[in-house]
């Protein structure tokens, strides 16, 4: 079953409904990989020997072809993937893409010279005005804050350089791999699921 919310439900976001909706998806979802997609097939086979060696469509599952984050909101499947966002906010999935980043990444020399020269410290109170916009918009967009509230983290600073660089960014990639980021340490307990109005965006399609 595929589900297309209409544009006239834009006026929700930010609502008390609209936030019960995003919260109901949140505390049912999980992050299915290829391991995850061997458990349902075991999971098929246990009950029907039969279907051993057969494939998905066989067996009634869903084509497994990419990452894809699961959930079901009232009653109605829901199913994201990279490509769907990339579909809904227009972007291509290529670009630059650097998640997991530190000092020893090649990218030093160039985001202290983006970011921090002529600055009297590396803390965000003392960022550009233009930056600590930009930076306050990823953060509430997809880009949760992560270590201390001092500094950025090397992921941010990597990502911000790009920015204020204007390199080709693969922004599909960002916004579905925190994504999955949040889920996956929300269910190991060590991180709040990120929840943000804007991910309605990423809500468009059930199956």
């Amino acid at each position: 079953m595929d589900v297309t919310f209409s544009p006239s439900l834009n006026f929700i976001i930010g609502c008390h409904s609209f936030r019960c909706l995003v919260k109901d998806f949140w505390i049912r979802t999980e992050v299915c990989d290829q391991e995850a997609g061997a458990r349902e097939e075991a999971q098929k086979v246990s009950g029907n020997k039969k279907l051993k060696w057969k494939t998905r469509a066989e067996m009634g599952l869903k084509d497994y072809s990419e990452l894809e984050i699961r959930s079901v909101i009232m009653g109605i499947r829901v199913t994201i993937t990279e490509s769907l966002i990339a579909k809904v906010i227009g972007a291509r999935r290529n670009g630059l893409f650097m998640v997991g980043t530190n000092k020893k990444s090649g990218l030093v020399s160039r985001i202290h010279s983006t970011l921090y020269e002529g600055r009297e410290s590396e803390k965000t109170i003392d960022m550009r005005d233009e930056h600590m916009v930009m930076y306050k918009m990823i953060l509430m967009c997809f880009m949760p804050r992560e270590g201390s509230t001092e500094y950025m983290s090397w992921d941010h600073k990597t990502f911000m350089t790009f920015m204020v660089n204007k390199y080709p960014i693969n922004l599909p990639s960002y916004i579905f791999n925190y994504m999955c980021t949040s889920i996956n340490e929300g269910i190991k307990g060590k991180r709040m699921f990120h929840i943000q109005g804007c991910y309605l965006r990423y809500f468009i399609k059930g199956n």
